[in-house]
Protein backbone atom coordinates (compact mmCIF):
# COMPACT_ATOMS: atom_id res chain seq x y z
CA UNK A 1 0.00 0.00 0.00
CA UNK A 2 1.13 3.55 -0.66
CA UNK A 3 0.29 4.67 2.88
CA UNK A 4 2.60 2.15 4.55
CA UNK A 5 6.30 1.95 5.06
CA UNK A 6 8.08 -1.35 4.46
CA UNK A 7 11.28 -2.22 6.28
CA UNK A 8 13.85 -3.40 3.74
CA UNK A 9 16.82 -3.69 6.10
CA UNK A 10 17.61 -4.00 9.77
CA UNK A 11 20.54 -2.92 11.88
CA UNK A 12 21.00 -3.35 15.61
CA UNK A 13 21.57 -0.23 17.65
CA UNK A 14 23.38 0.20 20.95
CA UNK A 15 20.46 1.86 22.75
CA UNK A 16 18.70 -0.49 25.17
CA UNK A 17 15.24 0.78 24.16
CA UNK A 18 15.58 0.12 20.46
CA UNK A 19 12.38 -0.73 18.59
CA UNK A 20 12.29 -4.18 17.07
CA UNK A 21 11.09 -4.50 13.52
CA UNK A 22 11.65 -7.15 10.92
CA UNK A 23 12.58 -7.07 7.25
CA UNK A 24 9.37 -7.08 5.24
CA UNK A 25 7.38 -5.64 8.14
CA UNK A 26 4.89 -2.87 7.40
CA UNK A 27 3.51 0.04 9.39
CA UNK A 28 1.18 2.91 8.54
CA UNK A 29 3.20 5.97 7.55
CA UNK A 30 1.58 8.31 10.06
CA UNK A 31 2.54 6.05 12.99
CA UNK A 32 6.32 6.01 12.69
CA UNK A 33 9.13 8.55 12.56
CA UNK A 34 10.31 7.00 9.30
CA UNK A 35 6.85 7.31 7.78
CA UNK A 36 6.50 10.93 8.89
CA UNK A 37 9.86 11.73 7.31
CA UNK A 38 8.73 10.25 4.00
CA UNK A 39 5.34 11.99 4.21
CA UNK A 40 7.12 15.34 4.62
CA UNK A 41 8.43 14.98 1.07
CA UNK A 42 5.29 13.55 -0.58
CA UNK A 43 3.38 15.51 -3.18
CA UNK A 44 0.49 17.57 -1.76
CA UNK A 45 -2.11 15.43 -3.57
CA UNK A 46 -0.80 12.25 -1.91
CA UNK A 47 -0.82 13.87 1.53
CA UNK A 48 -4.41 15.06 1.03
CA UNK A 49 -5.46 11.54 0.02
CA UNK A 50 -3.77 9.98 3.04
CA UNK A 51 -5.41 12.49 5.40
CA UNK A 52 -8.81 11.99 3.75
CA UNK A 53 -8.59 8.24 4.40
CA UNK A 54 -8.31 8.92 8.13
CA UNK A 55 -5.50 8.40 10.60
CA UNK A 56 -6.19 5.23 12.53
CA UNK A 57 -4.82 5.18 16.09
CA UNK A 58 -2.51 2.27 16.89
CA UNK A 59 -1.30 3.47 20.32
CA UNK A 60 -2.50 6.17 22.73
CA UNK A 61 0.17 8.48 21.25
CA UNK A 62 -0.75 8.01 17.58
CA UNK A 63 -1.46 11.33 15.88
CA UNK A 64 -4.99 11.16 14.48
CA UNK A 65 -5.64 14.86 13.83
CA UNK A 66 -4.61 15.91 10.30
CA UNK A 67 -3.63 19.43 11.42
CA UNK A 68 -1.26 18.11 14.07
CA UNK A 69 0.33 15.66 11.65
CA UNK A 70 0.86 18.44 9.10
CA UNK A 71 2.55 20.64 11.72
CA UNK A 72 4.90 17.86 12.75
Amino acid sequence: MEDEIVYIGQMEGSHPDSVLTYVGGRNPGHCTSEGKLLLAFHEAANIKRILANGLTPYTPKTVTEPGILLKR
